[in-house]
């Protein structure tokens, strides 16, 4: 199955449906159902100087529901965390998640796994050989 290697926190909004669209400087022609790994190297920046104050409501409300351990899976580095499936990519979508002058990946029914599972992320789409039937 394909894999998208995405930095956090932003992995953990696609795979609670928190975040709707993936930015990408790049098009994909990909429709349906990938894998989120959440990758080793972490966002160093301060959340509340790069998101909206929609953006982080949405976070807020999301996360406040959540029982703990789904909050710590999702926000694990280093291993696939979800999945979502991709249906469109445009640019200049209305979500409050997407950015200007770059492609939006528009993703919808995102999957939290229960357990994270452990793996090299690398660029681009890759494929994930494990067996996914357990996930």
């Amino acid at each position: 199955m394909k894999v998208l290697s995405v930095r956090q926190p932003w992995a953990a909004l696609l795979v609670t449906g928190i975040k709707d669209v993936e930015n990408r400087t790049r098009r994909t022609h990909f429709r349906g159902r990938i894998l989120i790994h959440a990758s080793a190297a972490k966002y160093t920046g301060v959340l509340s100087d790069y998101l909206s104050i929609e953006q982080i409501a949405a976070f807020e409300r999301c996360y406040a529901n959540m029982q703990r351990e789904q909050r710590e899976n999702s926000l694990s580095e280093g291993c696939i965390i979800g999945s979502v499936e991709i249906y469109d990519c445009v640019m200049n979508d209305s979500s409050i998640w997407a950015e200007d002058h770059v492609w939006n990946w528009k993703v919808r029914n995102p999957v939290l796994f229960k357990k994270p599972i452990a793996a090299k992320g690398r660029l681009g789409f890759w494929n994930y050989e494990g067996n996914i039937d357990e996930l």
